[in-house]
């Protein structure tokens, strides 16, 4: 038998494949868990320098702080999204027939998709505003757009888990099976 058709590798491309579900379901949760340890991090790094080294402070610090914050909001507002995890009147919709729950994501998916495209569109018309003012943040050399593009990017994000979430939906609703709300899309 060839080494290449033995049977102790092939669970490694399904290993692989495994790994890459989870970080496509998980993207947006991992990235904003990375900026807000940094987030924390650079806050405890702030309050000590103040404690410690009174008269010395780093002028940019506060704003990358508030920029790591911003990134990890939207981000998580994606992942909240493709989770199916978001606010909605579950109350509600659990007394609903299986065609009205379908008719509230159907709802539910063109209001998310008019909002993040509507909010993409004029996010970058400021991130092109942004780009050729050349604004950085105050006391670094990071341009100041990249402090904006946390909005373009999430609901860029949100467009996309949205429109995954109509693919889910629509199949469990076409194979009649039952459509609950919460985080059952989190499985898929």
């Amino acid at each position: 038998m060839s080494p290449l058709l033995d049977s102790e590798s092939a669970p490694l491309p399904q290993r692989h494949l495994s790994r890459l579900r989870d970080l496509e379901k998980n993207l947006e949760s991992y990235l904003a868990m990375g900026f807000i340890l940094l987030y924390a991090v650079l806050v405890v790094y702030k309050i000590l320098s103040r404690l410690l080294f009174d008269a010395y402070s780093f002028v940019w610090l506060q704003e990358v702080i508030i920029g790591l914050f911003i990134w990890a909001a939207w981000l998580s507002t994606a992942s909240l999204v493709r989770s199916d995890d978001h606010i909605r009147f579950s109350a509600v919709i659990k007394r609903l027939p299986r065609w009205g729950v379908y008719g509230v994501y159907c709802i539910e998916w063109l209001l998310w998709l008019t909002l993040s495209g509507v909010i993409v569109q004029y996010s970058l018309r400021y991130i092109e505003q942004s780009v050729r003012s050349g604004t950085t943040i105050t006391g670094t050399p990071i341009p100041e757009y990249l402090l904006y593009l946390s909005v373009t990017v999430g609901f860029a994000l949100v467009f996309v888990r949205t429109c995954q979430q109509f693919v889910i939906v629509t199949r469990k609703y076409r194979a009649g099976e039952e459509l609950l709300t919460g985080s059952d899309l989190g499985s898929e």
